[in-house]
């Protein structure tokens, strides 16, 4: 159900959901009191006229739907509703707002709820109320249905994986057209390589490698792996195809009988730097992204122009929140010692090409918002939702959580916010200066707080004995 048209769109935002705070009732009865006479006639009113304006709608809707014979709309199937449930949570509400949530240094600090933010509470507000969302970060390292179960545990939450969006989610979408990588060798590498691999085979890569496989197969390949360390290659399954051992090749060498790698994916943090940097500059100066050849333009300052692997990250971020006082190094840094390795090697005569997902592209919040309208169509069923007009990003950091929503531009007009929390990254007293890209909505001091602002100017009327 939508407000008339003839209303002022931010005042029609606020009655209509402290109306839909009333008790459920038909459509009908819901048509009837946001008649435009009867509206249009009590918005203009201070502050005190209009909250008993709403009080007398609420009195009407239970009026109305005894005059009209309509019964309310139970929130608990094969039961009547109590007045309390039907305060809390109408079974028909829906809403023309959603939000997404980052989740370390606003959910969470290392594995536990950041205190004082009421994280499990809100959250559980949020779904009793059948208000959408989605966790939208640049972590990662486990599927998502895994990461929705641990989250379970620690939130209390009852999370599905279509309510997570890690910074690798969108590598499924490179499957098919264009790219096609189904069926083709992929690299993948991150904190841990059985647990990437198993990451990629979940999304659907059918032939997915990790440099500990290289190293397994041919030690040479990287000299200083510690005795004591190699036992970590152990379970590792056998390539694929042998890799390319001769000093050169020409026109007439058969390289098809050879490993080659057409993409490699950093999926999160990784841990074996020295290694990893090794196996992915040779893939990088490749010929045609077989693995031991040496590109022929190289030798003629053509670097990166001979068709090789191509390199996607996950995420850029540079920092991140984690349990100690200061921010600590994300993936950004991987990127950085890489372009840093490739500009010495090539002696800066080209730059290094690579593709970055996660916040703040355009693509991760893309992503996000389909996700976002995929969970509003399962939560509220058949019913007629009103589009989803705005969106409200809670995170900790700027350069990502905030930029991503103020340069974001929405295929379906979607209005993305940006709401910045106190409880990460970001520190009032150290942060840079904000700019026109990473300046917040808001500032919060934590997730609780973010959360209510945006209630609060959709104009939802809190109870603040039930809101926490």
């Amino acid at each position: 159900m939508v407000c008339p048209r003839s209303l002022n769109s931010e005042k029609s935002i606020e009655v209509k959901h402290k109306v839909r705070a009333c008790p459920s009732v038909d459509r009908r009865v819901y048509s009837l009191l946001l008649s435009p006479i009867l509206i249009s006639s009590n918005l203009s009113a201070p502050r005190p006229n209009k909250m008993r304006f709403i009080k007398v709608v609420a009195a009407l809707c239970s009026a109305t739907s005894q005059f009209l014979g309509v019964t309310a709309h139970p929130t608990t199937q094969g039961s009547a509703s109590t007045s309390q449930d039907l305060e809390s949570a109408p079974a028909w509400s829906t809403w023309p707002f959603a939000f997404a949530f980052d989740i370390d240094g606003v959910l969470l600090q290392g594995k536990e709820p950041i205190k004082d933010g009421l994280v499990n509470e809100t959250l559980a507000w949020l779904t009793r109320n059948k208000i959408p969302f989605v966790l939208l970060t640049n972590g990662g390292g486990k599927t998502e249905q895994a990461r929705a179960e641990d989250l379970n545990q620690k939130l209390e939450t009852q999370l599905t994986a279509d309510h997570i969006i890690q910074s690798h989610t969108p590598f499924a979408g490179l499957l098919d057209e264009p790219e096609n990588l189904r069926k083709k060798t992929v690299l993948a590498t991150g904190s841990d390589y059985n647990a990437v691999r198993a990451i990629m085979e979940n999304y659907g890569f059918e032939s997915v490698i990790t440099p500990g496989d290289i190293w397994k197969a041919h030690p040479s390949v990287f000299t200083f792996v510690q005795e004591s360390e190699k036992y970590k290659y152990d379970d590792l399954p056998p390539l694929p195809k042998p890799i390319f051992t001769e000093k050169s090749y020409g026109p007439d060498t058969d390289l098809s009988k050879y490993l080659k790698v057409d993409a490699m994916f950093i999926l999160n943090d990784v841990r074996d730097w020295a290694l990893d940097y090794q196996i992915m500059m040779d893939l990088l100066l490749s010929h045609q992204g077989y693995f031991g050849t040496y590109s022929l333009k190289n030798q003629e300052g053509e670097w990166g122009q001979d068709n090789q692997t191509k390199l996607y990250y996950s995420n850029i971020d540079l920092v991140w929140g984690a349990p100690y006082h200061l921010p600590r190094y994300g993936q950004g840094v991987t990127k950085a010692a890489l372009d840093g390795i490739w500009r010495a090697h090539t002696g800066g005569g080209a730059e290094l090409v690579s593709y970055a997902f996660g916040k703040p592209t355009q693509l991760a919040y893309q992503f996000a918002e389909r996700r976002l309208r995929e969970v509003r169509d399962k939560l509220y069923g058949d019913s007629a939702a009103p589009p989803l007009k705005r969106v409200y990003m809670v995170g900790d950091n700027p350069e990502s959580d905030i930029a991503g929503p103020n340069t974001y531009k929405s295929e379906n007009g979607t209005k993305w916010y940006g709401l910045l929390v106190k409880t990460g990254v970001y520190d009032p007293d150290r942060s840079p200066p904000f700019t026109d890209i990473t300046r917040p909505l808001n500032i919060s001091d934590n997730f609780n707080a973010a959360v209510r602002f945006a209630l609060d100017k959709e104009g939802v009327d809190l109870d603040p004995s039930d809101f926490p």
